[in-house]
């Protein structure tokens, strides 16, 4: 039995390194996911953000039939809430906390986006 003690101390030590290698996989899997989530959530929020300022500011006070401001405006104070409660978690290190927060974030967006008929999809910047 003693004569194996070694085999099985190895064994175990392989065992935790493996166990420490996928965690790190893990760790940058979801920092992928946030960095991706991250990049999105924030481009959508300000296109949203200023589609419903720019409708706020329409001197005719007359919106396109189709647009709903008031709910774009409540979703977009959601996603708001959420947005910041996502990065609070990612901040104290709670990668999964902070994904799904930031998914719910992201929901609220793109039914605001929808109720203004916006496309965040589309392609920005020069000549777009």
């Amino acid at each position: 039995v003693l004569s194996d003690a070694p085999t099985v101390e190895k064994d175990a030590s392989d065992l935790a390194q493996s166990a420490a290698a996928k965690k790190a996989e893990a760790v940058k899997a979801l920092e992928a996911r946030w960095a991706d989530l991250a990049g999105s959530v924030g481009k959508e929020m300000d296109a949203v953000k200023a589609r419903v300022d720019e409708l706020g500011k329409s001197k005719s006070k007359r919106v396109p039939k189709g647009i709903d401001v008031a709910s774009a405006k409540t979703n977009l104070a959601d996603a708001n809430t959420l947005w910041q409660q996502a990065q609070a978690s990612y901040t104290a290190g709670d990668l999964a906390k902070a994904l799904e927060s930031g998914k719910d974030a992201k929901g609220k967006l793109d039914t605001a986006a929808s109720a203004l008929k916006l496309d965040v999809t589309a392609p920005s910047g020069p000549g777009k």
